[in-house]
C-alpha cells in the first residue's frame, strides 16, 4: 500500500525538467508494471540534445520515492 511519495518538488526544480507526473493516490495498492500503460509516474524533460533531456529526467526520477507497505 501506498503511504506517501517524496522528491516531487525537488525533482522539479532541476533545469531541463518540464513536468513530473505521479498516478497513484495515498492507499492505493501497487504491483510491479508489467507494460508501459502500468507506470505509475513520469518526468518530461527537455535540453539542446536528446542524451541530455534523457540524463536530466533520468536524474530527476532518482529523487522521487514511493514510500509503500508490503
Amino acid at each position: 500500500m501506498l503511504q506517501k511519495v517524496t522528491g516531487r518538488k525537488k525533482a522539479s526544480t532541476c533545469e531541463g525538467v518540464d513536468e513530473i507526473y505521479v498516478k497513484p493516490k495515498i492507499g492505493a495498492i501497487l504491483h510491479a508494471p508489467t507494460a508501459m500503460r502500468h507506470r505509475y509516474a513520469y518526468v518530461l524533460a527537455s535540453a539542446d540534445s536528446q542524451e541530455k533531456a534523457e540524463r536530466v529526467a533520468h536524474e530527476a526520477a532518482k529523487l522521487i520515492k514511493f514510500h509503500i507497505t508490503p
